[in-house]
C-alpha cells in the first residue's frame, strides 16, 4: 500500500519519535524496524514492521499519548491528518489494521492497569459515543435481553460478536475489577471481532438490559460501507486508551 509513498524517513536507533504531551501532526507506519512505547518511562509494548504509532493524537487529540523511541534503525511512512482521513475513509483494509493495532494496544495497557492496580479501588468509566446507534439498531431482528447479574460474556472465552446496548446498562471488568461502563448507544466486547476470538474482559448486566446483536460478517459490513462507524469504533477505542494512559499517570 506504501510501495512509493513520497514522504518516507528513516531514523537511527535511539532516536525519539515522539514524547508524550507532544504537540502531535503525524500517523506513522513501520515499514522497517522496532519502536518501543513508553508512559512516564515505563514501557506498554514494541511495534515492528507493519506496525502503526501516533493514531490516538490524530483520532482522538492533538497531543500523543505515549513516547516512541526507535529500539532500531527505523524506516517510517508518515502520514498527515488529511491523508489519515482519507485512508480511514476509502481503504477498508487499512481502517480494519488501525483498529487492530488499538484495539491490540488497549488489550495491553488493560492488562497492566489490572496488575499493577489490583489493590486499588478504581471508578467505573463511562465510554463516549459518537454515533446514534440506537436509531440504526432501533428495528433489528437480533435483540436479545438479560436480567440483571447476567454475565453476558467472560473474559478468555471464544467469542463471535459483539453487542450495541440497547437499553440498561453493563458493566466492563478485567480479573474481576470494574473497569468501565456501557449505557445505550454504546458498543461492547467489539475486542473479540477486531483482533482475536477470544473475549478480552468479562460483561455483565448492571441492569435488567437488551442488547443489539453484531456478528463478524455485519460488523465487516458496516466497517466497509459506513465509515461513520469505522471512525466510532477507533473514537471508542481512542477514549478507552486514552483513559487508560490518564489512570496509570
Amino acid at each position: 500500500m506504501f510501495d512509493g509513498w513520497e514522504d518516507v524517513q528513516e531514523y537511527p536507533a535511539k532516536t525519539v519519535i515522539f514524547s508524550e504531551r507532544a504537540p502531535a501532526d503525524l500517523m506513522y507506519l513501520i515499514i522497517s524496524g522496532e519502536i518501543e512505547l513508553t508512559l512516564h518511562g515505563e514501557p506498554l509494548g514494541a511495534e515492528k514492521e507493519g506496525g502503526v504509532i501516533g493514531e490516538m493524537a490524530m483520532i482522538d487529540s492533538a497531543t500523543c499519548s505515549v513516547t516512541a523511541t526507535a529500539l532500531t534503525e527505523v524506516k517510517l511512512a508518515r502520514m498527515d491528518r488529511d491523508q489519515v482521513k482519507v485512508f480511514i475513509n476509502e481503504n477498508t483494509e487499512f481502517a480494519l489494521h488501525v483498529i487492530a493495532v488499538m484495539a491490540n494496544r488497549l488489550r495491553a495497557v488493560d492488562l497492566f492497569i489490572s496488575k499493577q492496580f489490583a489493590k486499588l479501588e478504581l471508578p467505573a468509566y463511562h465510554w463516549i459515543g459518537r454515533m446514534d446507534l440506537l436509531e440504526i439498531f432501533k428495528d433489528s431482528d437480533d435483540l436479545v435481553e438479560f436480567p440483571t447479574g447476567t454475565v453476558i460474556v467472560e473474559e478468555g472465552a471464544e467469542g463471535d460478536c459483539m453487542y450495541v446496548v440497547m437499553e440498561g446498562e453493563v458493566v466492563i471488568s478485567l480479573f474481576d475489577k470494574a473497569l468501565a461502563t456501557a449505557l445505550p448507544g454504546e458498543i461492547v466486547g467489539e475486542m473479540a471481532l477486531i483482533d482475536s476470538d477470544i473475549r478480552s474482559a468479562t460483561i455483565t448486566a448492571k441492569t435488567d438490559c437488551q442488547l443489539a446483536i453484531i456478528d463478524r460478517n455485519s460488523f465487516e459490513s458496516l466497517i466497509r460501507y459506513v465509515p461513520d462507524f469505522t471512525r466510532h469504533v477507533m473514537n471508542v477505542l481512542a477514549n478507552r486508551l486514552q483513559f487508560a494512559f490518564e489512570m496509570i499517570e
